[in-house]
């Protein structure tokens, strides 16, 4: 049987694996979830860290806005995908706008009703990273200014990633009735930073992997340019991680436990503008993960288990 003749559910599947890889953006969303959480209860000096049930719902959360945005993003690419990327789930009939519009609905509905019930004092923070998402599907209302301007398009639509920090984060702060703690708008800069890390490194293509009407940021903004400003993200990712270790007064284990990242991020850059291979091309896609990944995790979990 033809794939497109396939249940849902099997679609579904060949969907998340092509455009949203379960694995790969599970972890890096467990990761966000929790370490939002970590980092709150963290600086406001807590004792006790939220039920296990809070922190389940952070993390759908966390996954189920970052799918959403995936949806839009189909809605949004639909002509150019069919004209250029016809290999793509949409445009090769896997499945529908509509149906993913269904899938968009049900998870907007499960996470109102979780937020809802069990952590109302949230919502507030959940209806903001609606609204903005909403404005970025609708490209802001100004689609072809946007378009024709690359770098205010990639920055102005990163700014739902603090946004969704701030969701996870009040998890902890909101509904216990306490007041965030001021530094975590470090860990809201960091979260900034580290989507442009993902962002950007999955964007980097050598030059036989260009395609026309494939944006990339290699082909917008060359690939000097493009690698440095993937460089310049992972340091700025760093030094907003030691800032933080500071506040919790972890310095010198972070910067042992980072600085061997960063190293070999930055080696990996300057090794791609000299090689320009596909093969360096997908390592940086691939190594943008696992850096923030290993970033959130030693500012955050490895602190929780340092401060006990």
């Amino acid at each position: 049987m033809h794939e497109n003749n396939q249940n849902i559910f099997y679609r579904l599947w060949v969907y998340q694996r092509e455009r949203f890889p379960l694995v790969r953006f599970g972890i890096v969303t467990i990761v966000f979830g929790l370490s939002a959480i970590c980092l709150s209860t963290l600086l406001r000096h807590a004792q006790q860290q939220p039920g296990l049930g809070v922190m389940l719902i952070s993390v759908f959360c966390v996954f189920s806005l970052l799918f959403q945005l995936r949806i839009s993003d189909e809605f949004k690419d639909n002509e150019v995908d069919t004209l250029y990327r016809p290999e793509r789930p949409v445009p090769r009939g896997l499945i529908s706008l509509k149906e993913l519009a269904y899938v968009f609905s049900i998870l907007w509905i499960l996470q109102f009703g979780f937020v809802i019930i069990f952590c109302s004092q949230s919502f507030p923070y959940l209806a903001i990273v609606w609204i903005y998402l909403f404005l970025m599907w609708k490209e802001f209302f100004v689609s072809k200014w946007l378009t024709e301007r690359p770098s205010i398009y990639l920055t102005s639509h990163m700014i739902i990633v603090p946004l969704i920090a701030l969701l996870a984060s009040s998890f902890d702060w909101a509904i216990q009735d306490f007041t965030p703690s001021k530094d975590l708008v470090w860990f809201y800069a960091l979260s900034y930073c580290s989507w442009a890390v993902m962002e950007i490194g999955r964007k980097i293509y050598s030059p036989e992997q260009e395609r026309t009407g494939v944006e990339t940021y290699t082909a917008l903004w060359g690939i000097k340019k493009a690698t440095l400003s993937w460089m310049i993200a992972v340091l700025s990712v760093f030094l907003l991680a030691i800032i933080l270790s500071f506040k919790l007064g972890f310095p010198t284990i972070t910067a042992a436990c980072l600085l061997p990242i960063l190293f070999l991020a930055l080696m990996i850059g300057i090794r791609f503008m000299k090689n320009k291979t596909p093969k360096l091309s997908k390592t940086i896609g691939l190594y943008s993960g696992l850096y923030i990944i290993i970033t959130l995790i030693v500012i955050s979990f490895l602190p929780t288990v340092l401060a006990k």
